[in-house]
This record gives C-alpha cells, sequence and structure tokens, in this order.
C-alpha cells in the first residue's frame, strides 16, 4: 500500500516495502581514544565530504532502467558511527544502486583508512 504525503510543493510517496543498508565504521572507540578532537572533524568532513559527492554523482548519473522504470534517489543519514542508506521503494532499480553506492564508499572509506562493516 502506497501513501502520498503532500508538503505544498513536493509529493513524496511511502512504501510498505524499502530496501535499508547500515554500515557501522570499525574501531569508532579507538579512533575516538586516540585522536584529537580537531584530527577528527578532519577524519569526518573528508568521509562525509566523500560519501556525499558520491551519493550526488550516483543521485545524478547512475540510474538504472529495468522495464522502463528509472531508479529512486537513495538517500543517507549518519548516526554516531553508523552510515544508513534507504530507498523509498522496494525496485530492484534502487537495491542496485544501494550496491554500487555501497561498493563506492566502501572503497573510499578504506582509503581514508576508515573501515567499514555492513550490519
Amino acid at each position: 500500500m502506497q501513501n502520498n504525503i503532500n508538503d505544498n510543493s513536493v509529493n513524496l510517496k511511502t512504501s510498505d516495502q524499502v530496501y535499508i543498508l547500515s554500515l557501522d565504521i570499525l574501531g569508532f572507540s579507538k579512533l575516538v581514544e586516540k585522536n584529537r578532537h580537531s584530527h577528527l572533524v578532519d577524519i569526518f568532513e573528508l568521509l562525509i565530504n566523500t560519501w556525499i559527492a558520491d551519493l550526488n554523482l550516483a543521485n545524478k548519473h547512475y540510474l538504472y532502467e529495468v522495464d522502463g522504470k528509472i531508479t529512486d534517489k537513495i538517500n543517507s543519514l549518519f548516526i554516531s558511527d553508523t552510515i544508513l542508506m534507504y530507498s523509498y521503494t522496494a525496485e530492484i532499480e534502487n537495491f542496485l544502486k544501494i550496491v554500487l553506492l555501497t561498493q563506492v564508499l566502501l572503497a573510499n572509506s578504506f582509503k581514508m583508512g576508515v573501515p567499514l562493516r555492513g550490519l
């Protein structure tokens, strides 16, 4: 069942089924203990800015089309040492886009010395 949510300028659809991915920063406690606050800010600014750039690029350019359906925008949320990615629907195109974004994020985070693990 789908519901429409109206906000004067935006028409969003919610679905009973979505894709959600949760990634955890490995060694977060040690990272916090061993680094000064200013260095942690630098690490996370780089990680978040890289992730936002990757997400924006993927949402703009990496569109999968299957049977005439194009992927929805993939959304993300950072909470403490966890990164969440989610779609608004459970279309296979959105699953493929989350897989692509996960590959890019894992590679970039490893390059920055911040390993991630899927939950």
